[in-house]
């Protein structure tokens, strides 16, 4: 196959017909790549990289290669530009069976053009994307808004339930259950236990629902340990220890174990309540 080269100090006009080379991807069964990724994982790797090549920051590869190459294409000498365009004719010399030739060049006035409008796309571009980040800055404030408004709301009706200073917090941290004690006090607890497992009660941030979750279950392990180690004695009043053992002073073992597990998962359930109230003021500023 005969292609034209061009002299680059005359130059004739002639005008370029050429196919470009179709490329086939190699096809890959549906069930390997089900394995690999899922569709969801596949959407929004390509949205990621797709925001990162397509709207970069100026700094970004992209955007400093065109701007590199609307410097260039201006700044060239046009005997330089010619050796460069016969360089790319002698590399994609592959025969495509047809003729082509690249036309001549005019005056450098269409350089100049093609060269500053690449700039000015360039620039362009990446104003677009500094506006589309700033836009996407926008949005996720005003949703991390709407989550803290809902959270603050959740977490006032948890004070209102169980602040650090209502009775039952006092008796579990400083009541011996080996003593009798009203339940009616310990209220709260239960009612924190039935009512705040449902969807109602979960907070929208994550790292607030796991920390829900936590004191959540610290509170059922401990209604269930006094469930089954206390019994009502009269007016109102619980005791771990019976009837049978009240006058006796030396209690046997499995009795000072139970007291005694009472009494650490008390002061474990009031350890968590006091962790989760300092969390969740420091997530939510209030």
């Amino acid at each position: 196959m005969q292609i034209t080269r061009l002299d680059p100090l005359s130059v004739t006009q002639t005008k370029r017909h050429f196919r470009l080379p179709v490329i086939c991807g190699v096809s890959i069964k549906k069930e390997f790549t089900d394995i690999l990724f899922t569709k969801a994982e596949i959407k929004e790797f390509t949205i990621k990289y797709g925001k990162k090549w397509f709207f970069p920051d100026f700094t970004n590869k992209l955007t400093w290669y065109v701007v590199i190459l609307g410097a260039g294409i201006i700044l060239t000498p046009a005997p330089l530009k010619m050796m460069f365009y016969n360089w790319l004719i002698d590399t994609f010399n592959i025969d495509l069976g047809t003729h082509f030739t690249f036309p001549e060049l005019q005056a450098d006035s269409a350089d100049y053009i093609v060269g500053f409008g690449l700039i000015l796309i360039a620039l362009i571009h990446n104003l677009f994307s500094k506006w589309l980040l700033l836009q996407g800055s926008i949005n996720d404030y005003k949703s991390a808004e709407k989550i803290n408004e809902v959270d603050n709301k959740l977490y006032t009706e948890f004070l209102e339930l169980m602040p650090s200073n209502s009775c039952a917090m006092y008796m579990l941290e400083q009541h011996d259950f080996g003593n009798s004690f009203e339940r009616e006090i310990l209220r709260p607890i239960d009612q924190f236990v039935c009512e705040w497992d449902s969807p109602e009660k979960q907070f929208l941030n994550k790292e607030l629902e796991e920390q829900r979750k936590i004191f959540w279950s610290k509170c059922n392990e401990f209604i269930t340990l006094l469930a089954k180690t206390t019994s009502p004695i009269s007016g109102g009043f619980y005791s771990a220890v019976s009837d049978r053992f009240r006058n006796n002073f030396e209690r046997p073992d499995w009795l000072e174990k139970e007291i005694r597990e009472l009494n650490r998962v008390a002061s474990e359930v009031f350890m968590e309540q006091q962790k989760f109230i300092k969390f969740v003021r420091q997530k939510l500023k209030c």
